[in-house]
């Protein structure tokens, strides 16, 4: 029943980030989190947090996520982006090698 409502509710936090409404995907997602945490809804709100430039915030939750599971790769892709954002190099760096480790056929690797 939890992970169903958990579910629900980061259905409704993708509805919302679709629609540029961050703030109101961030509220979903923390709903969704508390209900049933779960690496894919860290990774949601990572997002959003990177689309609002919270990159700190984005990185707590991609940590968080990967707590949960290590070898999500978009995970470690957020982190690339919002450790990028903050000029912190080598952590970015690090974190796109092991997302290229976990996906390597991925396009976007490339591009990033």
């Amino acid at each position: 029943m939890n992970a169903q409502r958990a579910e629900k509710l980061k259905n409704l936090g993708n509805e919302e980030f679709k629609l540029k409404n961050y703030s109101g995907a961030i509220k979903y997602f923390t709903e969704s989190l508390q209900v049933c945490p779960s690496e894919n809804t860290y990774s949601n709100r990572a997002a959003a947090y990177i689309a609002q430039n919270d990159f700190k915030k984005a990185i707590d939750d991609c940590q968080a996520g990967l707590r949960i599971n290590e070898k999500f790769p978009r995970l470690y892709k957020r982190l690339f982006k919002a450790h990028l954002s903050l000029g912190n190099l080598r952590e970015a760096e690090a974190a796109l090698i092991r997302a290229k480790e976990l996906e390597v056929s991925a396009k976007e690797n490339k591009m990033d």
